[in-house]
């Protein structure tokens, strides 16, 4: 039996009244050669006999069923088990629209045509019969093009839906630009702007090629936020990607009262966490730019120019210090002591009689990027102090401003605030009391702003998604 064209993974645990709806829409794709791997992950609603009924109905579907065991454990072990030539994670209680799954194996199919074009062709458009190739109808998918020519990553624009009731619902739609990045550098280059529109986070939203997850032993870490790491990893050395604006998947957020007043005392530290991980993702990227920069010196001595920090050296005075402060650049094997990463980071040419001097900067991440990681990080840390705020927060007063007061302090947060640049009026009048570091007046703020979302949710539903 030939391997499906994709593999859809659903997680399931206690999701009886969404589950079949889910299932039904990737059922009703166009693009007809796929297995599903429903995951019962010890499910006790009757979302198990659900999942039963719905392999019954349809051999395309299985069912694994295993002991609770979260999220993350129930995608890893449908991981193993799929055989598909592409993967895609959905979950349990959203929905996606019928021709996501066909669009989105035709760009990973046809990446070395659109990378030369820089953006994704629409399928509808397609004219390769001329140069060799043939677009195939939805249920005829072949999905025969070797693995290495085609995208490891295809990400689409999606939807956001929360709902109040049945009749008072927000919806968003998270999309940027299309394009097609033809090499690693290029895709790291933008990144920034993809997580700024919230396509980096979840796995919904993307088909991943199987070959290159299995390949490189990417999994769901069993932590909180299991997506944000797992993609990650997955882009931590990716070269092949491609990016559409066609928005497919309908992501559900159902929100009541209770649900919006939930405090979790942990969530600072879970912050911190997730902001150290995006940051030990640039400094890899940094640090293997400059891995291959030593590489080429050791190589290529004869094209080092070494002179004095121009930083360093009084105006007028810098070809002085360059004929008569630097040595002879060494020769053949001593290259290889001579140009060292130290424990910062930094590339230093040790022939130098003066003192090191550093390699060309290595601009990652670029400005835009750092600006946006500052001010994702800010963002964050003003959830933190809703967060504190909440009236189901059981801290009394007093412990509410103390603790405001040592996340508000951090070296990390005064940092941020130099690099950040608000785009709405909310977050730069949220942030105004934390420049000052005023406390109180970010704990006054904070309750205010409490108090009014529980009146007036799907507003600020509105100003968070925009924020």
């Amino acid at each position: 039996m030939d391997r499906p064209v994709v593999s859809v993974i659903i997680p399931v645990y206690n999701v009886k009244e969404y589950i079949r709806k889910a299932a039904e829409s990737i059922c009703a794709q166009t693009l007809t050669d796929w297995e599903m791997l429903l995951v019962d992950d010890g499910s006790i609603d009757g979302s198990s006999q659900v999942c039963d009924e719905l392999a019954s109905e349809d051999d395309r579907i299985r069912v694994i069923h295993q002991e609770n065991r979260g999220a993350a454990e129930a995608r890893n072990a449908a991981i193993e088990q799929a055989s598909g030539k592409y993967l895609y994670f959905m979950d349990a209680d959203d929905w996606t629209a019928e021709g996501m799954l066909y669009d989105m194996v035709c760009l990973a199919e046809n990446y070395e045509f659109d990378a030369w074009a820089g953006v994704p062709v629409d399928n509808s458009g397609r004219n390769l019969e001329n140069i060799g190739r043939y677009t195939y109808k939805p249920n005829e998918m072949k999905a025969d093009v070797p693995d290495e020519r085609c995208a490891q990553m295809v990400i689409s624009a999606f939807y956001i839906e929360t709902y109040y009731s049945d009749m008072d619902y927000y919806i968003q739609k998270q999309a940027c630009i299309p394009k097609v990045f033809a090499s690693k550098g290029e895709f790291r280059r933008m990144a920034h702007e993809l997580f700024d529109k919230n396509l980096l986070y979840t796995p919904w939203n993307k088909l991943y090629l199987a070959s290159y997850i299995k390949e490189n032993n990417i999994r769901f870490p069993s932590v909180h936020w299991d997506d944000f790491p797992f993609n990650l990893e997955v882009i931590r050395h990716i070269e092949r990607v491609s990016v559409t604006d066609k928005a497919y998947y309908h992501f559900l957020r159902k929100r009541t009262d209770s649900e919006s007043e939930k405090y979790n005392p942990s969530l600072y530290e879970k912050r911190e966490e997730e902001n150290k991980w995006l940051i030990d993702l640039y400094d890899g990227w940094k640090c293997e730019v400059q891995q291959q920069l030593i590489a080429y010196m050791k190589e290529n001595p004869e094209q080092i120019t070494t002179s004095a920090d121009p930083k360093n050296t009084p105006e007028g005075s810098e070809s002085q210090l360059s004929e008569e402060k630097t040595s002879e650049a060494p020769k053949g094997e001593n290259v290889s002591e001579a140009v060292t990463l130290n424990e910062q980071g930094a590339v230093s040419f040790n022939f130098l009689d003066s003192k090191a001097a550093s390699v060309p900067v290595v601009d990652i991440p670029s400005a835009e990027a750092d600006e946006f990681i500052s001010r994702r990080y800010l963002e964050r840390i003003v959830g933190c102090v809703e967060n504190i705020t909440n009236p189901e927060c059981t801290l009394t007063k007093d412990e509410k401003i103390k603790e405001i007061k040592r996340i508000i302090s951090q070296d990390s947060v005064r940092q941020a605030l130099k690099s950040a640049k608000p785009r709405s009026a909310y977050m730069k009048s949220m942030l105004m009391p934390v420049r000052i570091k005023s406390a109180k007046l970010t704990y006054a703020e904070g309750a205010f702003i409490s108090k009014m979302k529980a009146k007036h949710m799907k507003q600020f539903a509105s100003l968070k998604a925009n924020r």
